[in-house]
Parts: C-alpha cells; structure tokens; sequence
C-alpha cells in the first residue's frame, strides 16, 4: 500500500513540476530565438507515415504488450509473496504441526533439516548450559572471596568470559543461549547445534581451567561455606552433563559427536569430597594431580 502512495504522490508531483517548469523553459527558449512550432509539421509527417506501416503497428502493439504483461507479472509477483509470508510465531507452530516421528519415537533422518533432534536439545537445555552456569557461579564465588571492592569483582567476572581460555566455549554457549534458551526454544539448524555442542565439549576444561587459576592465585580458603557450596552445586552439575553426554555420544545421527570408543572432554564424574578433603579444581585426570595446593 505504502509504494502505490509513492507512485501517486511521484506521478503528481510530476505532473505539478512539469506545469510550473512549462513557463520558465518557453520564455527561456523565446530569448534564445527557438521557435519549436515550426518543429509540429515535420514530425506529424514523419509520424504519420510511421503508423501507416503495417511494420511500425506490430512493433508498436509487441512493444504495448510487453509492458503490459511486465508490469502484471510484476503485480502477480508481489501479490505471490505476500500470499505466501507466515510470521515466525506460525512457523514455530507450522513446524511442530508437520513433526512425524519414527514407531521408537525418534525423528526420521529428513526431519532433521527442518528442526533439531529433541534428544541434543535436551542435553544442551538441561545439562550443558546449567553445568556452563555453576562454574560461571562458582567463578563468581571465588572473585568475591578475593576482593570486597565491587568494581574489582564485576570486570573481573565480565573479563574471565572474554579471556583466550573461554571465548570459544562462551561463543558457543551463547548461540544456543540465544536459541535454546528462550521459552519456546527457537529455531536453531541441526548442524549448527552439532558444532556449538562439539566446540563447547572441545573447550570446557580450559573454562573450568580459570577457576584453578583463581583459587590458586587468589589464596582461597576452599574451606569456606560458600565456596564449597558453589563446588558441590557445579559438581553435581557437571556430573550430571558427564553422565548424560555418554548417550550423545554412541549415536551416529549426531554426526561430529560420534565417538563411541573414545572418553568425553567434559571430564571424569568428580565424587563428592570426604570429610577434611580437598576440593578438586582441574579436571582432567593428568592435571589434577599437578594443581598446586594454596
């Protein structure tokens, strides 16, 4: 509706351009000494004998026709596209309409160029972004044991995600963050989920990493209340993440997660820790041992 008010609003303006310019360009013409009635014969001759020929009528009449079926087809077009556009609110609901799932209740293999497999959308909603969010809270924990000054605690929690240990993994955990982590989870291709869940299995220790970091420069007292409160939350996350990934990772549907015979990089299942123990910081098996006491 707008571009047909345009085209009105042009054509007028036109039309009111062309009638206050008519005066300027006749008198302007008249000064130079160019009289263009004189032009009226010649070029009504020439015309005339132009429309007698049957030649000059076909081109006339293609050329009519041509223009007008372009400009229809035009219209057709635009008509077409409008017809067809459905908000993304309906083509969530279009999408879940056309599920149709296997006798085992699993996706048919075409399905998965339409939508995600609901078994790796699961993992990441309710596994991978609540272990991401312990050690992220436990990180936070252990900066507020280092310092009172709260200027100190926020860019030091903002720049842990920025480091060159975690921007791979918080890249990943954001782009399913900002699909998956919506209500209703939003569309995310199957192949991209693949690779953010594979980048983030990929880089997990090195964020988990930090946290080592800071307990080791920061002097912390794992005896404290609140740190081992935030340790027993992330690791009960983090188990459960461990656990559950040993499921993903025996299916050959979910491509570049197959890997059936190796062990995750996630990490071990970490116990819980006895009384008097130490808490456990790395997590692979050939550092733990490493991690220098405070």
């Amino acid at each position: 509706m707008g571009a047909i008010l345009r085209y009105i609003l042009l054509g007028f303006s036109g039309a009111f351009i062309a009638m206050f310019a008519e005066p300027f360009f006749s008198a302007l013409l008249e000064q130079a000494g160019v009289d263009t009635s004189e032009w009226a014969g010649p070029v009504m001759t020439v015309l005339s004998d132009l429309v007698s020929q049957v030649w000059f009528q076909f081109l006339g009449i293609g050329i009519i026709g041509a223009t007008l079926g372009a400009w229809a087809d035009w219209m057709m077009r635009r008509l077409d596209r409008k017809s067809e556009y459905t908000p993304p609110a309906a083509q969530n609901e279009q999408v879940a309409q056309e599920r149709h799932y296997n006798e085992d209740g699993t996706y048919p293999t075409n399905y998965y160029d339409h939508a995600p497999p609901e078994e790796l959308a699961n993992f990441v909603v309710e596994k991978l972004l609540p272990a991401a969010w312990a050690q992220r809270d436990f990180q936070r924990v252990l900066i507020n044991e280092m310092t009172d000054i709260e200027v100190l605690r926020e860019f030091a929690y903002e720049g842990l995600s920025e480091s060159i240990h975690a921007q791979t993994f918080w890249r990943a955990i954001s782009k399913l963050m900002d699909h998956l982590g919506n209500s209703p989870l939003e569309y995310l291709p199957f192949d991209q989920m693949v690779d953010c869940v594979e980048q983030a299995e990929r880089n997990y220790k090195n964020f988990c990493h930090q946290t080592a970091d800071l307990a080791i420069s920061g002097g912390i007292d794992r005896s404290a209340p609140k740190v081992q409160a935030a340790w027993e939350e992330w690791r009960r996350e983090h188990n459960e993440l461990t656990v559950a990934y040993d499921s993903i990772k025996r299916e050959s549907k979910f491509g570049k997660l197959y890997r059936p015979q190796r062990p995750n990089r996630w990490g071990r299942v970490i116990d819980p820790v006895q009384e008097g123990g130490q808490l456990l910081f790395l997590l692979p098996l050939d550092t733990a041992a490493q991690e220098t006491q405070p």
